[in-house]
């Protein structure tokens, strides 16, 4: 997640995890404040919303803290960057994102998440396109043994980690900016009619970005073995990954915008 807060804020915000957002939660001290990562390893709360200034966290060279450990004294863990820089801790950030820049100048934004549940994204950590981490499956669907396949995400929609697009105070900043790839005001209905915003950001579901899903069935489980050839990869994981590109770059070469 923490790549995808720098993507639309220029910073991590002191977040070094895949944490599920603090829904609306005005009394937790924000990471900026605190001057303290939140991370996996040791395990953190989740993200308290982001909002006002402060510190944020250091990038390491070699992260041990997100989904990964490190033994002592060796190099086992994920790279930034090159796996030799780091980034000290900066002060004095913003906690914004490109989206407050954009409406204070009068623009518009939205981000598309595919699979966003029918019920918007408020207090929604994952979802399949319709049921969500706060469903009763087998209440709404007798004897269904399957659970939630995880496609969309919260960890890949930056933005409502913000305090300012959680609790929408300006309609222009808040969550009915964010919707999915179908239906109303969505990706491709807005794409055909050439309704689009100033600023699209676009993030399809965690099979069709291939990442895999472990209950999703043969053609979006995880890769078999990754040991750095195509033979370890799953094929239709790959293929759907590409298709879903193609098929996106296709509708936006097609729209009148």
């Amino acid at each position: 997640m923490t790549n995808y807060l720098e993507v639309v804020g220029g910073s991590n915000f002191g977040v070094q995890s895949d944490n599920n957002p603090d829904w609306h939660n005005a009394r937790c001290t924000t990471n900026l404040a605190s001057a303290t990562a939140n991370t996996d390893n040791p395990a953190s709360p989740n993200v308290c919303p982001i909002y006002g200034t402060g510190t944020d966290a250091a990038t390491p060279a070699i992260d041990c803290t997100n989904e990964t450990t490190c033994a002592q004294g060796s190099n086992a863990g994920e790279n930034n960057i090159d796996g030799v820089r780091s980034i000290e801790a900066t002060r004095n950030i913003s906690g914004k994102t490109i989206a407050d820049q954009l409406v204070a100048a009068g623009l518009t934004w939205k981000t598309y998440q595919e699979n966003l549940p029918p019920s918007g994204a408020d207090g929604v950590n994952i979802a399949d396109g319709f049921f969500t981490d706060g469903s009763n499956i087998p209440g709404a669907i007798k004897g269904e043994k399957q659970t939630l396949i995880k496609l969309y995400a919260a960890k890949h929609n930056p933005f409502v980690y913000f305090q300012s697009v959680q609790e929408g105070r300006n309609s222009e900043l808040s969550l009915k900016q964010v919707v999915g790839f179908e239906g109303s005001y969505g990706l491709f209905e807005d794409l055909s009619s050439g309704h689009v915003p100033n600023f699209s950001f676009i993030a399809p579901n965690q099979c069709n970005d291939q990442h895999g899903r472990g209950n999703a069935g043969p053609q979006c489980d995880y890769d078999p073995d990754n040991n750095g050839t195509q033979v370890g990869l799953n094929p239709a994981l790959m293929y759907l990954g590409d298709l879903t590109l193609r098929n996106t770059v296709k509708a936006i070469h097609s729209s009148p915008v």
